[in-house]
């Protein structure tokens, strides 16, 4: 590495640790002024250590069910399933992330603070991974507003390292490990599995059919053994993750959030559907993708990743706004031109102010804001969608 890429690395990873720091006060800031509605404070990670069973040391999965809460209070959703006694709605490894602070925890605050000492690494290792790639490009995720929004406000960090980690193997020429860090990815938020379709295709193009088969296999593998032990250990406990999915109503800020509650769709009715527009946005990608593999080489790997994504976090049921921290790296790593990069964090910014900003706006105020940023994102993504699809990648695998 060059003196400059090492200059380079420095400024990106001495960056991140100032904006993980100021995002950690500022998630910290409601320990200190005890106010619920401070729209900067709000997270998860503090939210969750009583209603997940941290309070008590509870190792997830081994115990618990999973409940409905009727929400009258609210429009939308109806009802919430909630997890309780030790249940989690996570896949398996962030459940650890949970539980480990918890061991030298005594309240939420403290909770809080041990998170932040777990996840923090993940972050700068991010912004070290990034910027060996692609220099001060890796800036864009270090200053991101979204990383000071929302590195401590769930537990993002860790599966945004995975995903890097992956592209980092796959800049190397290291396709099985490649696929080891998906499905360990997957094993924290499941969305780097949808990665592992471009990676076989990547070796397919390159005439390395075997190289293909064990990627695949080494990626579903991984994702498999670090869930068997809880799966044998306690199938239904293990299976409120995946439960909680196919039951729950969509997120009223996804796009399947608005349109239920416009056509007055059920939860079946809706889960059906985004499932349906899943497959269907695997199949346009990987039409695209082929396409353009025909036209050009080597097979645009990057690229199809961030389609992928963008196109996923589009039509999923499942959406929370911490979500954006996935797409950051991304932009890194494909050479979209940088108004799409504005336009993602000044989309999501309004997000993050009409969901939180609850002492601010009234009901009304803040479900019309919602709703309209829910289609401006929309078609942000979907326009997003298309330049990622026709962008090159800011880094070239070497040769092998």
């Amino acid at each position: 590495m060059s003196s400059r890429r090492q200059r380079d690395v420095a400024v990106v990873v001495g960056v991140c640790a100032i904006v993980l720091a100021l995002g950690a006060a500022g998630k910290a800031c409601r320990g200190f002024w005890q106010d619920p509605l401070s729209f900067v404070c709000h997270s998860d990670i503090r939210a969750l250590y009583g209603l997940r069973g941290m309070d008590r040391d509870l190792f997830p999965y081994l115990h618990g069910e999973l409940i409905v809460v009727p929400t009258p209070s609210r429009r939308w959703p109806p009802f919430e399933l909630r997890p309780i006694d030790g249940a989690n709605e996570y896949p398996v490894l962030t459940g650890v992330l949970m539980w480990l602070p918890s061991l030298v925890s005594d309240s939420p605050d403290t909770y809080l603070l041990a998170s932040v000492v777990l996840l923090a690494p993940f972050g700068l290792a991010t912004a070290w991974l990034l910027g060996r790639m692609t220099g001060r490009r890796a800036l864009l995720w270090s200053a991101s507003p979204m990383l000071l929004l929302y590195a401590f406000h769930n537990w993002d960090l860790a599966v945004a390292a995975a995903s890097v980690a992956g592209f980092w193997c796959w800049w190397r020429g290291r396709p099985v490990a490649t696929a080891v860090c998906f499905g360990a990815g997957g094993a924290l938020k499941l969305y780097p599995l949808l990665f592992l379709l471009p990676l076989v295709l990547d070796r397919f193009h390159a005439g390395d059919r075997r190289g293909a088969a064990r990627a695949g296999a080494a990626g579903i593998a991984t994702f498999a053994l670090i869930n068997l032990p809880l799966l044998v250990l306690s199938p239904s406990g293990w299976m409120v993750a995946y439960r909680s999915l196919s039951l729950r109503h969509p997120n009223y800020d996804s796009l399947w959030g608005v349109l239920a509650q416009l056509f007055e769709l059920d939860q079946a009715t809706t889960t059906t559907l985004s499932a349906l527009a899943v497959v269907v946005v695997l199949a346009a990608v990987t039409w695209a993708t082929e396409r353009r593999a025909r036209r050009e080489s080597p097979y645009p790997f990057l690229p199809a990743c961030a389609a992928l994504l963008t196109g996923f976090l589009l039509v999923s049921k499942v959406h929370s706004p911490q979500y954006a921290l996935w797409l950051v790296p991304l932009f890194v790593l494909v050479r979209v031109h940088f108004g799409w990069y504005a336009l993602f964090v000044a989309g999501n910014l309004l997000m993050y102010v009409a969901i939180f900003g609850v002492s601010v706006w009234s009901t009304e105020a803040r479900d019309v804001l919602v709703t309209w940023s829910v289609w401006a994102r929309a078609g942000t993504f979907l326009l997003l969608v298309n330049a990622f699809l026709r962008a090159p990648p800011t880094v070239a695998r070497p040769l092998e």
